[in-house]
């Protein structure tokens, strides 16, 4: 269980290496996150998932969700995990990069989920040669800004002041990651 009570994540990837992380306290919330993905990066037009029952269960949130933005659906056979070996990879190079930050940092065990979101982050990022682009670029069509990115890696040393003021002296603390969803556009 993470800080923030999370329990699980799902993640959404594609070939050309995007990848994005929805760490959630329930697999019953697995319809959120396709809500999520529609607003967030754009509406994809076909889901490949596992056969767990969240995904192939008529009238779950998952399936819910994906007929209402119109996005077909398709699972893999019952235990056959290698048919969906771009999603399986992805989560197994997020858990290798997990667990070397946790080796080289230190970072508590319970930060996984800013740490999955950051990998991804970082993922979709990362040039392609295959593709000449970014996977982020090469989904939709936008160079990604990497400035928020270049300053610190997950769980670097940060010093920093809760009002900005001369007379307070700075406080020490740790970097999890970017907020995107805190400042201006």
């Amino acid at each position: 269980v993470s800080i923030r009570k999370n329990t699980c994540a799902q993640v959404y990837a594609t070939e050309s290496g995007f990848a994005i992380a929805y760490p959630m306290m329930s697999k019953a919330l697995a319809g959120d996150t396709v809500t999520r993905l529609c607003r967030e990066v754009g509406i994809p037009t076909e889901i490949f998932s596992d056969n767990a029952k969240e995904f192939v269960m008529p009238g779950t949130e998952f399936q819910r969700a994906a007929k209402h933005y119109k996005i077909k659906t398709r699972s893999t056979e019952p235990h056959t995990p290698r048919q969906n070996k771009i999603v399986e990879g992805t989560i197994g190079h997020i858990r290798k990069r997990w667990l070397h930050i946790r080796q080289t940092t230190g970072a508590h065990a319970r930060l996984w989920d800013f740490a999955v979101e950051w990998i991804c982050e970082i993922m979709s990022r990362t040039y392609r040669e295959k593709y000449g682009r970014t996977g982020m670029e090469v989904l939709t069509g936008d160079t990604p800004d990497i400035s928020n990115y270049t300053d610190f890696t997950f769980y670097d040393r940060v010093w920093f002041w809760k009002t900005p003021s001369a007379q307070e002296p700075p406080q020490p603390g740790r970097w999890i990651g970017v907020a995107n969803d805190v400042g201006t556009g």
